[in-house]
């Protein structure tokens, strides 16, 4: 036996080994590199491993399909049983809760389970005697459980709104038998039904739940109206806020103020901690002993102009904004006037070209700024709200102090079943430009959608809400700075409580989804 080695860092070519030994020493002579046998072997059993894989993955969602279909078809065949209780009680949110115990939580514990036994029975080959070179592999199993999350979300909401679809068909037996066969069944079941058949029969709606906020539980005919003027118009309180370093701009804003058709608006100028400069006859004006931040500083307006009294909605403007139409208060108050339920009107961001940039659109890829709708929430540079709104929802949570705080307000307006539209020709004038100017925006930011969430969502759309929102900043590649600062913000929206936490309901979810934007995006 011949064994040939090469110097370090050098490696022998083995075609030109066995030419020199074919030519030297015959062809009968047997050339190999070390354990090259073995090595074939072992390439064998990989390959047969490798079909060990393929049959066992498929055997794998074989049975997660067939549990899967299986769970749904008893949650079905569950919410037929109950189908009638929750159309009467409008009581639907009952759908997602069962759905989310039978089939999203049964799944997603299996998928803990699975886990944690694949990392105890790997442990002995990862830590023991035979763990050179074996480890766990964190992206397989990360990859793993983010998939099995996923498809128990998935199931989760297609058996809740299958059960839904179920119940838009349901029919009382007595309309399925026809006119009067079964009625006096039906009349016997309804006299010893729940006791929000009774409410339901007393004046409220099939979706009323006791307790409810109004006008989220009321027919529209007993909406709370809005105050009038002597000619039956709302009257218009306008609330600015300063840090007094546009005075020319702010003097603009007014003269648009005033020049505004109808009644004139009671209007207030906030400074943010700082002296403010003499102001035109008729405005009104409150030094505010420290920056209380937008929210905080809008809360004050709104106060001071309660307390005026006299004030049906509420206009927001910014400071450095001018109003370039003179029929823009007469919109607000015929728009307010003729929908009861509207509690929010969005105005339409213009720069001094007339164009909106994307930000300023409330609507998903920011499209369509010229187009008027409902939306699911407006923009702080210029808005009008029902005063008895935010008598209702509460004021804009002051914890924010800038970022957001729009957001907040308008996912509890929407979950009380209040209106936010977006109106194109409502126009706010503004100068083009870019939400990062401001020294805290990274930081609010990050920490503010936290706080968003924990504030409203129900518990299992935090984390896909989250998850969502940084995907979308690291897509965005903000500068180092600013990704440092966002993600200290993230933390401390973790880290830090924002109360209160009141969750929105479910109707709410799909009303927001339908309107376009759902609350993960």
């Amino acid at each position: 036996m011949v064994v040939l080695v090469d110097g370090p860092g050098r490696q022998i070519s083995v075609p030109a080994v066995k030419e020199a030994a074919n030519r030297h020493l015959g062809t009968a002579l047997p050339v190999e590199t070390i354990a090259g046998s073995w090595l074939t072997a072992a390439h064998l059993d990989d390959r047969q491993g490798q079909w060990v894989l393929l049959f066992g993955v498929f055997a794998v969602l074989v049975v997660a399909i067939s549990i899967v279909v299986s769970n749904l078809a008893e949650f079905v065949r569950f919410s037929r049983r109950i189908t009638a209780l929750t159309v009467l009680s409008g009581n639907r949110t009952i759908y997602f809760s069962t759905a989310f115990f039978t089939l999203f939580l049964p799944l997603t514990i299996a998928s803990l389970i699975g886990l944690v036994t694949n990392y105890w029975l790997a442990t002995p080959m990862t830590a023991g005697a035979y763990s050179e070179g074996a480890a766990h592999s964190g992206p397989v199993l990360t990859a793993v459980l983010a998939l099995t999350l996923g498809m128990a979300l998935v199931v989760w909401l297609w058996g809740a709104y299958g059960a839904l679809r179920l119940t838009a068909r349901w029919q009382p037996t007595a309309d399925r038998r026809g006119p009067g066969q079964g009625a006096a069944e039906a009349g016997r079941r309804l006299s010893t039904g729940p006791s929000a058949v009774a409410y339901w029969v007393a004046g409220g709606t099939p979706s009323c739940r006791r307790g409810d906020p109004e006008p989220a539980c009321h027919r529209t005919d007993r909406q709370p109206g809005v105050k009038g003027t002597d000619s039956g118009m709302p009257k218009i309180g306008v609330v600015v806020l300063t840090m007094g370093d546009r005075p020319a701009e702010l003097g603009a804003l007014l003269a648009s103020v005033a020049a505004q058709e109808g009644d004139p608006a009671t209007v207030v100028v906030l400074g943010q901690g700082v002296k403010l400069p003499p102001l035109p006859d008729g405005v009104d004006s409150v030094e505010l002993p420290e920056n209380l931040g937008i929210p905080g500083g809008r809360n004050a307006g709104v106060a001071w102009l309660r307390e005026r009294g006299g004030v049906d909605v509420v206009v927001v403007l910014d400071d450095d904004g001018l109003l370039p139409r003179t029929d823009t208060f007469r919109l607000i108050r015929e728009a307010f006037a003729g929908n009861p339920r509207l509690g929010v009107a969005g105005f339409r961001i213009a720069d001094e070209t007339g164009a909106s940039q994307r930000r300023h659109v409330p609507r998903l890829g920011g499209k369509n700024p010229l187009v008027s709708g409902p939306v699911t929430t407006f923009l702080g540079g210029g808005h009008a709200i029902r005063m008895s709104v935010i008598d209702q929802v509460g004021d804009f949570p002051a914890q924010f102090f800038y970022a957001h705080e729009e957001t907040d307000f308008a996912w509890r307006a929407l979950d009380a079943g209040w209106d936010i539209d977006y109106r194109a020709d409502m126009v706010l004038q503004h100068p083009r430009t870019e939400a990062s100017r401001h020294a805290v925006y990274y930081r609010n930011t990050g920490r503010n959608r936290v706080w968003l969430a924990k504030r409203h969502l129900p518990a299992v759309l935090v984390p896909v809400y989250l998850a969502t929102w940084a995907a979308y900043t690291l897509v965005r590649r903000p500068p180092p700075s600013g990704l440092a600062a966002w993600w200290a913000g993230f933390f401390e929206g973790v880290r830090v409580a924002c109360p209160p936490r009141r969750p929105m309901r479910w109707r709410t979810v799909w009303r927001m989804t339908r309107l376009g934007r759902p609350p993960v995006i």
